[in-house]
């Protein structure tokens, strides 16, 4: 094992936190994968923050040196739920169907020494891909994980490593936020003026969705949560180096012409003016979604995958907008429903 960069001499001591829910088939991967890096063992702790599964994901986790936790809620709540228990200088989050390679944590850590930072997030490769969606899914997710700058305002927590008591100060995670809370996450840690730093030599294996419609589920409730993001972060609308621009004006494009669409069936007068704008709107998509498939291929230089990286980007931005229109509904609901309140 390398020198640790640390004044100490030594590694610092790490917590794992890995929220499951129904994650039998992929955590025995996973804790393998941690309790085989290249780390001192003593210096490792693995927390299992459970919500309440029912396929023996609990009965697998207890075949490791792993402390488990039954907690209700979503991942931020159940981060929350520990972090006062937390006694390491660092925490390490890691979905439960990802894999760490052996020198993650080192590579991690010895960035964090060197740059001064308070957390850092690595590259996300695919962990053998056994279907056609997810290998698509994996490669585009990779393409913008290449281009990544090294200093980032936020990442996913599939694979981040952050100053325990830095998480603690900006208050830990937000409990109102199902999915994105890493966006909220980011967002806190610079407010409070910590840097993140993208990790590119640091890789984990990700299990991504296997189906289409698995994918389609998933970026649905990421939209449907953006509302409520973007309420209390509207500069997650202009987008960031995960997600840029042009990935968050689609469902707004596409929002807009739905709208198009619903008022030329309500004034047949306005059909001919209202459908050259609409499409003026899906020449403006075609070519993101084109352009970002090209590119994608050109780097793996795969052409069978064009289509499915074509076909990704569509069903994206379609779950998205639709997300979106169930959270403003949901959104719109609530605040009714607590003007009758007030009135009550």
């Amino acid at each position: 094992m390398t020198q640790s960069p640390f004044g100490t001499g030594e590694w610092p001591a790490v917590t794992f936190l890995i929220p499951t829910l129904n994650s039998a088939e992929t955590l025995t991967g996973c804790l393998q994968s941690i309790f085989e890096l290249d780390y001192e063992m003593g210096q490792i702790r693995v927390w299992i923050l459970d919500g309440m599964s029912t396929d023996g994901t609990v009965e697998l986790a207890k075949d490791f040196d792993v402390r488990v936790f039954r907690l209700g809620g979503n991942p931020a709540v159940a981060y929350n739920s520990v972090l006062s228990n937390v006694t390491t200088p660092f925490v390490a989050l890691v979905d439960s169907d990802a894999m760490v390679d052996k020198s993650w944590l080192r590579i991690m850590l010895t960035r964090l020494a060197d740059t001064d930072s308070d957390a850092a997030g690595s590259r996300i490769l695919s962990a053998s891909p056994d279907t056609f969606w997810a290998k698509a899914i994996g490669r585009e997710l990779d393409d913008r994980y290449s281009r990544l700058p090294s200093s980032v305002e936020r990442i996913a927590t599939t694979c981040m490593v952050l100053n325990t008591e830095v998480l603690r100060k900006i208050g830990g995670f937000d409990e109102d936020l199902p999915t994105g809370y890493d966006w909220a996450l980011g967002y806190e840690l610079s407010k409070g003026g910590s840097r993140i730093v993208f990790v590119p030599e640091a890789v984990v294996f990700h299990s991504h969705r296997r189906s289409l419609s698995g994918y389609a589920r998933q970026q649905f409730a990421y939209g449907r949560d953006a509302v409520r993001l973007t309420r209390r972060w509207p500069k997650a609308l202009s987008g960031d180096a995960v997600t840029p621009w042009w990935m968050t004006v689609q469902p707004v494009i596409l929002l807009a012409i739905a709208l198009l669409v619903i008022v030329s069936l309500a004034i047949p007068q306005l059909l001919i003016p209202l459908a050259g704008i609409a499409l003026g709107g899906v020449s403006v998509l075609l070519p993101i979604w084109m352009g970002t498939a090209i590119r994608a291929v050109v780097r793996t230089k795969d052409v069978r995958s064009f289509a499915g990286l074509m076909t990704i980007g569509v069903v994206r931005a379609e779950a998205w907008t639709l997300g979106i229109a169930k959270g403003v509904v949901w959104m719109i609901t609530a605040a009714m429903r607590a003007v009758r309140e007030d009135g009550d």
